[in-house]
């Protein structure tokens, strides 16, 4: 009898656990939508970010002139339509075409006068909101399988803050974030052919998350065969690769094209050796040789990249769960939270209450 109530106990236990982080993942995400309607911010065209505004049109350009959005900068698209939203008119699309079909619903919903402008930018803001809430429900998820209950609460306090706020204000590299989680979580969880389809398919929408294709190429590995999931994944990978081609010259350029803000790191001596620190430790704690050349990669393209934006940090954040080894988490989680406060708005739950207090009228 004893036995039968303590198996009771334990399932209710469980319950309440599971139940716990979705209620509260609901709650939050009905606070966002809200958000998304009243605050202006993101859905006005006039606000500072505008970035959703311009992919909504490069996704309505792509069924005009096609595979130009990459190789010309907007200025010269000349595709009509009810909202030509030109911003950065000197600069293509520089993101993959999982992007274009991200945002094709919203660009010929509006110019096609289905949906006013202004309720399409709202939708977009409210799945932005949606796509934060679940990344850092994703990394929560990811993180306590591996690290620490406390330095995984604490991780994915700090993310959520960055992930909530930077979807608010119109950017989808949440919505991104949240499905490469998604391929590290099937991964972990033994199923990586799932995990393969996931992961290309997160890097079919943005190129900052490509130094995530060794964890792509190790799943297609582990699932030992060539089926529909890996042969659907290879040519996603390979027609997300195309556009890089004639993006180079683009992406190389952009500080001085586009008026972005220099990364601060770039050609900083300190910044490489400490760079060069935290691999050396995660290749000697470490028995992944997949998490060493993801954290390798992901180095180089923070350190090499030229300019830099305060919401690139959050790109990074798949990079935590693949490390095993406390040191390595460690060393990882000061690097990220060193990325995220190159930016003066970085890690200010004060400015996020502002920002949802404004939104939802207080």
């Amino acid at each position: 009898m004893a036995g039968t109530t303590e198996t009771r106990s334990r399932r209710r236990s469980a319950v309440r656990a599971i139940r716990t982080p979705w209620i509260v993942s609901v709650a939050l995400l009905a606070i966002l939508v809200i958000c998304a309607v009243r605050f202006p911010g993101s859905t006005h065209t006039l606000q500072p970010y505008t970035d959703h505004v311009r992919h909504e049109y490069a996704a309505w350009a792509f069924l005009k002139i096609g595979t130009r959005i990459w190789t010309e900068p907007l200025g010269d698209w000349n595709a009509s339509g009810l909202f030509v939203h030109d911003l950065w008119s000197s600069m293509p699309h520089v993101h993959p075409p999982g992007s274009v079909l991200l945002f094709l619903p919203y660009g010929a919903a509006v110019n096609f006068g289905v949906i006013p402008d202004e309720a399409v930018h709202v939708l977009m803001v409210a799945m932005f909101g949606a796509g934060a809430i679940a990344a850092a429900v994703a990394l929560w998820l990811a993180l306590r399988r591996v690290y620490p209950l406390a330095l995984a609460g604490v991780v994915t306090a700090l993310a959520g803050i960055e992930l909530i706020h930077w979807g608010l204000n119109g950017f989808f590299d949440p919505l991104a974030v949240f499905t490469a989680l998604g391929g590290i979580l099937l991964l972990q969880r033994g199923r990586p052919g799932p995990a393969v389809l996931v992961l290309a398919l997160s890097l079919s929408l943005h190129y900052r998350l490509w130094y995530l294709v060794p964890v792509a190429a190790a799943a297609a590995i582990s699932h030992r065969r060539f089926d529909l999931r890996t042969g659907i994944a290879s040519a996603v990978l390979g027609l997300s690769a195309l556009p890089l081609l004639p993006l180079g010259s683009f992406l190389r350029d952009l500080p001085v094209t586009a008026g972005f803000s220099p990364n601060p790191l770039y050609g900083e001596l300190l910044a490489a050796v400490a760079a060069a620190a935290v691999m050396v430790l995660v290749a000697v704690s470490e028995r992944s040789v997949v998490a060493v050349l993801a954290t390798a990669a992901a180095t180089v393209m923070i350190l090499f990249n030229p300019q830099w934006q305060p919401w690139y940090a959050i790109a990074f954040l798949p990079l935590l769960p693949l490390v095993r080894s406390i040191p390595a988490q460690a060393a990882l989680t000061v690097a990220w939270v060193q990325l995220a406060l190159l930016s003066p708005e970085a890690l200010e739950l004060p400015a996020l209450l502002r920002l949802l207090g404004e939104g939802l009228g207080i």
